[in-house]
């Protein structure tokens, strides 16, 4: 645990130091089953999962674009982690190369995971990084969006 715990200080501190998004991981539409720590540059996405309040990871996916996904089937989500056998937390780095953006542009990112409740009564559900409604008329599936940061040097 005491790796977990410094883990997640060194990832809090870099987020707090580049200006990371965070959002909340919400189970079953009502529970707070942890949070969502993402950074973007013009190379790389980062996206942290993390578990509380005695949940853990069984299996997560991740939708990256340019635009809102229209979709809310995590399955069809090009990237994805299974079989997490309970884990606290998860990391994604995805490289940006595939995508067109530069510095300032916006990417839309939906973070879906199904959780288990080892130190909870709640059992099973399905958890979503906070954020609009993918398509209101079908689920609660949700989005959030991430600016990518520039890096500018300091002149001499």
């Amino acid at each position: 645990m005491k790796t977990y715990g410094l883990v997640l200080i060194t990832i809090l501190a870099f987020s707090v130091a580049v200006g990371a998004t965070t959002v909340n991981l919400v189970a079953g539409q009502y529970y707070d089953a942890g949070f969502v720590e993402v950074f973007a540059n013009e190379e790389m996405l980062t996206i942290y999962i993390f578990t509380d309040n005695g949940w853990a990871l069984d299996e997560t996916h991740v939708y990256v674009g340019t635009v809102a996904p229209k979709k809310s089937a995590p399955g069809q989500f090009p990237y994805k982690h299974e079989d997490l056998g309970n884990a606290l937390f998860d990391v994604y780095e995805i490289s940006l190369d595939e995508y067109d953006v530069v510095c300032g542009n916006e990417l839309f990112i939906a973070v879906h995971a199904v959780v288990k409740g080892v130190d909870n009564e709640y059992g099973v559900e399905t958890a979503w990084g906070e954020g609009d409604v993918i398509r209101a008329d079908k689920n609660w599936a949700m989005y959030f969006t991430e600016a990518i940061e520039c890096e500018y040097l300091e002149p001499r």
